[in-house]
């Protein structure tokens, strides 16, 4: 786990739908 890995899944965050974001920022907060 790295800074590459944080900013890969930013880019998969915004290319995804903003629901699957979410659900994403909470599971990593």
């Amino acid at each position: 786990k790295g800074l590459k890995n944080v900013f890969d899944e930013a880019i998969l965050a915004a290319l995804e739908p903003p629901k699957k974001v979410k659900k994403s920022s909470c599971e990593l907060l």
